[in-house]
């Protein structure tokens, strides 16, 4: 027979005042990691004189203007505070590195495919394998190929690097993606 104390739900009893003690701390738990945000969040909005006035610190004792998201990315103002090449190279480079880790990641996927279980499973391993080489191992003998390439401090370089570290990755989805279809659409 079951014992009908194991099978209830056991609601731990909270007091009001344990409760608003539990409630209290939650809330300011989350304040004091949220504040940075809000601060972040402000000091977009703040003109360049309330940034840096030291002598008046508040939150809230400024006009709100929108100068700085015209300096950082219309390109107003100094070269230093334009966002709006770092903005480019970004999406060039991430689009880029994901479109090559993902065409060859899907060919190696459909490679393993062909493949017995048993080898499938030890290739598998060695691209998980891959997966935990430091980054700092690949960096210099990485360096030294684009500096004898030419490619040293180019787009390129970052992009195939991207795609270096992203392709154990798309391996690996792609490969279960792989199993499910069948060999009949081949």
């Amino acid at each position: 027979a079951a014992q009908p104390h194991l099978l209830q739900s056991q609601k731990m009893n909270f007091t009001p005042l344990l409760r608003l003690a539990r409630d209290g701390a939650a809330i300011s738990i989350t304040g004091i990691f949220a504040f940075p945000f809000l601060w972040w969040g402000l000091t977009a909005f703040k003109p360049a004189s309330a940034i840096f006035d030291k002598d008046n610190p508040g939150l809230f004792n400024f006009k709100p203007d929108f100068d700085n998201f015209r300096f950082a990315l219309g390109g107003y103002g100094p070269e230093a505070l334009s966002a709006k090449a770092t903005f480019i190279n970004s999406v060039v480079i991430a689009f880029s590195s994901t479109a090559i880790a993902l065409i060859c990641g899907l060919m190696a996927a459909y490679a393993m495919r062909r493949l017995t279980p048993q080898i499938r499973k030890r290739w598998l391993s060695t691209v998980v394998l891959l997966r935990i080489i430091p980054p700092i191992a690949i960096a210099i003998p990485a360096l030294l190929v684009f500096q004898k390439m030419n490619l040293f401090d180019t787009r390129l370089s970052v992009v195939f690097i991207h795609a270096l570290f992203n392709l154990p990755i798309a391996i690996l989805l792609l490969s279960s993606f792989m199993e499910d279809v069948p060999f009949e659409i081949d």
